[in-house]
Parts: C-alpha cells; structure tokens; sequence
C-alpha cells in the first residue's frame, strides 16, 4: 500500500510541477525571448526557470511538512475505535526521502520543460502585443 501511495503522490508531483513550469514559461514567453534576444543562452534562460521551480518546491516543503504530519495525526484520531488504536509515529527518515523524491521529481520536470523553452520562436514571441 505505501509503494502504491508513494507511486500515486509521484505522479501528482511530477503532475503539479511541470505544470506550474509550463505555465511559467506560457505566461513569460515575451520575457524569455527577450532575454535570449539580448544574448543570454538557452543554459541561463533556463537556470531562471529552474531555481524558481526548486524555490517553489522548497516553499511547498517547508508548508507541507506540518500540514501533512497534521493530517496524519487527524487521520490517527478518526480511525482510533475502542477495538484498536493506530500509533502516531512518522521517522525521521520520511522528511529526507520526501525531499529526496520531490528533488528528483522537480528534476525531471525541469529537463522535460526545457524542450518547451528550445521550441520558442524568439521573433513570433516578440511580435505579439501584450
């Protein structure tokens, strides 16, 4: 069951962060090629875009965290009958392998949307108005 919890908030992960990038990058394509026209490389145009998904990530780690251990203890509460009772106990180790996946799931996401910023035509992007 956990293989298949942890597989499910994968995909979920790996779902929200290359959406929010490609988003990003929807929304700043103006931005990014103007960028690129004043001669910053497709390595730097990206480095922008990726720290700005690891900041995000870490912001959602450092909220997530509580608010997970909170529902965990919630969920403890509300399944404890006078039959059995769940022991309320998370590891130490959880907080670092949930770092480690969401780092290699933003990882992941962040080379896969790299694909979409080679793919901007740098003159249509600067033609259109805003």
């Amino acid at each position: 069951m956990n293989v298949f919890l942890l597989y499910l908030s994968g995909i979920i992960a790996f779902a929200i962060i290359y959406n929010s990038s490609t988003i990003s990058i929807m929304e700043r394509t103006r931005e990014l090629a103007t960028l690129r026209v004043m001669g910053f490389t497709l390595k730097e145009v990206s480095k922008i875009i990726f720290y700005e998904n690891y900041l995000l990530s870490l912001i959602g780690l450092i909220l997530g965290y509580p608010f997970g251990m909170l529902i965990c203890r919630l969920l403890v509460i509300a399944y404890e009958t006078e039959l059995y009772e769940w022991p309320y106990y998370i590891q130490g180790k959880t907080f670092f392998l949930t770092a480690l996946f969401i780092a290699v799931f933003v990882t992941v996401a962040n080379f896969m949307s790299r694909r979409r910023l080679k793919r901007i035509d740098l003159l249509e992007a600067l033609k259109t108005r805003e």
